[in-house]
């Protein structure tokens, strides 16, 4: 059976709970930007630009972070597939 994966959007969520969630998966946050734990800017690898707290995106079973735009979604499926 094949799963299709499930995606659901943070952007109304508080930045509080952003910043948590984040946190649980090992990374930082200034409020504005995304660090991974050597404290470098998280870069999205599809379109090579920082990921901004407002703008991110974590698939599910994933711990990838990626800005919420439409190149970074197509280049990660084609790149994993959408299932889980």
């Amino acid at each position: 059976m094949v799963n299709r994966m499930e995606m659901f959007s943070l952007k109304g969520e508080p930045i509080d709970l952003k910043v948590a969630i984040l946190k649980r998966m090992g990374y930082e946050s200034d409020g504005t930007f995304i660090f991974d734990s050597n404290g470098h800017k998280v870069i999205d690898p599809y379109i090579d630009e920082p990921v901004k707290i407002d703008n991110m995106l974590i698939l599910q079973g994933s711990e990838i972070i990626l800005d919420s735009n439409p190149l970074s979604l197509t280049g990660y499926f084609e790149d994993h597939g959408e299932t889980i």
